[in-house]
């Protein structure tokens, strides 16, 4: 027997249901699904429909004894005036690409293969979020380099 499923739209303040299938900030999908596959399926097609959703597979090192494994993220419009979107939930926040807000966030472009044609580009918290998501180690330079920036951009906002 198929399960029901249906859209919800959320409002201020509203309780969401543990059994809620986020489709974006303002809606999700709910009924009583407890099996953890098929709603990790519907989410997968969920995701799919959304075009700044990417998936990509890293090989691994078997003489390293690293696995093959696959990370998924979330870009953000390279359209001016649009809304930052976090990398790794897909939540829009209320900061805006083109404007200094993207000094509050670790910016990656990925330019990879299957990244398409252009890449895209992905706004992290930190570049520890960012290393986290992407089992990677960044310099300390890098980081410093970072925290400066950032540090700045949250005196002028503020000020």
């Amino acid at each position: 027997m198929e399960e029901e499923l249906s859209v919800v739209s959320v409002s201020q303040n509203e309780y969401i249901p543990d059994d809620a299938i986020m489709m974006d900030n303002e809606s999700y999908y709910s009924n009583s699904i407890s099996n953890p596959s098929k709603i990790r399926r519907i989410q997968d097609k969920l995701n799919k429909l959304d075009k700044r959703y990417h998936k990509i597979r890293y090989a691994g090192n078997k003489n390293k004894g690293v696995k093959a494994f696959s990370v998924e993220y979330f870009s953000s419009s390279n359209v001016i005036g649009s809304c930052i979107r976090e990398a790794i939930s897909g939540n829009k926040t209320n900061h805006i690409v083109g404007s200094n807000d993207e000094n509050l966030y670790f910016k990656i472009h990925f330019t990879t293969e299957g990244c398409g044609k252009s890449g895209f580009t992905a706004f992290y918290d930190s570049p520890e979020q960012y290393e986290r998501h992407n089992r990677v180690a960044l310099s300390r330079e890098v980081k410093e380099k970072w925290v400066e920036k950032s540090r700045f951009n949250n005196v002028e906002t503020t000020a």
